[in-house]
């Protein structure tokens, strides 16, 4: 009965400040769970959404200029440690030997190539060769040489190279008959030797100038 009138007794603002703090009580537990929940789920995808503030701006520079440094610290430790001089002797050496064994192998390999394609100067195949470079040598010269004929020599038969020609013959049979008697007896130049001499010397002046006026417009 007492209690009971104790709690009857109880002021309005009391009952509202244990219902507030229930309250209060009850939403941060709630907020735990969900915040419980949430992290959960994120974890499970893996990945978290970190809210990219000024604090952990400096932070992330501060790891980077550290990494920075560290890693500049490991590359001049490597460097003194493994690096060699391209003056060095280890390194002339080296480039010494690698030399020799290039020109030896270089010899080796000259050497049984020789061997086996090298051909004495009486090999069959060698002088078979010779044979055949001959032979092209020829017909290419009388393949040039017929081109030739054909090009500066395009009046070879003609009618007026005949008759000069013909001329020409009668004046040296002429001139044959005239050494040959000579010793004994003296023939007189006649009309048939001055007509001879005349046509050979014009036929070959002619002949001449038209080959020279042909050329020249070439």
């Amino acid at each position: 009965e007492r209690k009971a009138a104790k709690d009857v007794s109880a002021t309005p603002s009391e009952h509202l400040t244990v219902d507030l703090l229930h309250s209060k009580k009850a939403q941060n537990l709630y907020s735990t769970l969900k915040y419980k929940k949430d992290y959960e789920e994120n974890k499970a995808m893996g990945f978290s959404i970190v809210t990219d503030t000024p604090e952990r701006k400096r932070t992330k520079r501060a790891q980077d200029q550290i990494s920075e440094v560290k890693y500049h610290k490991e590359w001049e430790k490597m460097k003194n440690v493994c690096h060699l001089d391209n003056t060095s002797r280890d390194v002339e050496h080296a480039a010494k030997v690698s030399k020799m064994v290039s020109k030896i192998l270089y010899k080796e390999k000259y050497e049984d190539m020789k061997e086996h394609f090298q051909l004495p100067p009486d090999a069959p195949e060698f002088v078979h060769a010779l044979k055949n470079s001959a032979l092209y040598s020829k017909n290419a010269y009388k393949a040039e040489y017929e081109d030739e004929k054909t090009t500066f020599f395009p009046y070879a038969d003609s009618p007026e190279l005949r008759r000069v020609a013909s001329a020409q013959k009668i004046f040296s049979d002429i001139q044959y008959k005239q050494k040959g008697h000579a010793p004994y007896t003296s023939v007189a130049d006649t009309p048939d030797v001055r007509q001879a001499k005349k046509n050979f010397l014009q036929g070959s002046d002619n002949l001449y100038k038209k080959e020279y006026e042909k050329n020249k417009t070439k």
